[in-house]
């Protein structure tokens, strides 16, 4: 076990963002975040997946998907963006993929938009407006969107790819082409 062991409501009730961490173990143990516990202290050769779970925003479950078959780690943290001229400040929330070859493939969610964007870099600078292709390489090839359950990108034969699960749910993995 990596820490003591809460529930959804524990952990809601001790934070202080919008949104709770996640991580699923390879065990099937699941461990929240908790004052003390780093997601970076997770046994990364066990977490099959990583997600944020809304607190106090309307915003969809997002659950990122790791294959450690193919000897992807998750990644995981909070990044802040400025607005230009000092008008404030948002926190968001950013979780992803790093393949065995050391490629990524990130998302990153703004709950003051209800929307994300997409990266196949780590790190990356986010822009205050949600801009969904704008980190991709410009020769990225982009599969899905408007109309369809999922957006993917592959760039040199790996990217990401996020599914509507359902309404309140979204699932992100690597896309490998």
């Amino acid at each position: 076990m990596v820490a003591s062991a809460l529930t959804y409501q524990q952990a809601a009730s001790l934070t202080t963002h919008q949104m709770v961490w996640r991580a699923k173990l390879r065990s099937g143990e699941t461990v929240w975040e908790q004052p003390g516990l780093s997601s970076d202290a997770l046994p990364a050769d066990q977490v099959v997946s990583i997600g944020y779970v809304p607190v106090k925003c309307s915003a969809p479950t997002i659950e990122c998907m790791v294959d450690l078959a193919k000897g992807e780690r998750f990644v995981r943290y909070w990044t802040h963006v400025w607005k230009p001229h000092g008008q404030g400040t948002q926190q968001l929330y950013v979780l992803g993929v790093r393949a065995a070859d050391g490629r990524h493939a990130m998302l990153a969610y703004y709950p003051m938009w209800n929307k994300m964007v997409l990266a196949a870099s780590r790190p990356f600078t986010p822009p205050w407006t949600p801009d969904p292709f704008r980190l991709l390489p410009e020769n990225a090839q982009i599969q899905g969107g408007v109309g369809s359950r999922f957006v993917g990108w592959t760039h040199h034969g790996f990217g990401g790819l996020v599914e509507l699960a359902n309404q309140n749910r979204l699932v992100f993995r690597s896309l490998y082409r």
